[in-house]
């Protein structure tokens, strides 16, 4: 199985979160695990989120912004919807 990580700008990282989080919801997504820690000025919050029998992670770090980490196919497809869901 092929992993793809898409990652966002930090300064789109907020916005883009939302949306992230309803087309996952949309998909049938489903919170497994979420861990948040801080180290200096750096944030950093984890969720690992099951979609089917998938298993995506959602990565938000204060300096580099968001990233969604998963299966190839499925890492597209909510690229996909995000970027037709920021067009709204």
């Amino acid at each position: 199985m092929k992993i793809r990580l898409w990652c966002s700008a930090r300064s789109t990282a907020s916005a883009l979160r939302g949306v992230v989080l309803e087309v996952l919801a949309r998909l049938g997504g489903t919170p497994s695990k979420h861990e948040w820690g801080i180290g200096g000025s750096q944030e950093v919050r984890t969720l690992e989120v099951n979609i089917g029998t998938d298993c995506v992670i959602l990565e938000a770090e204060t300096y580099i912004g968001l990233s969604v980490q998963g299966p190839a196919k499925l890492v597209d497809r909510i690229s996909e919807m995000v970027r037709a869901g920021m067009g709204r």
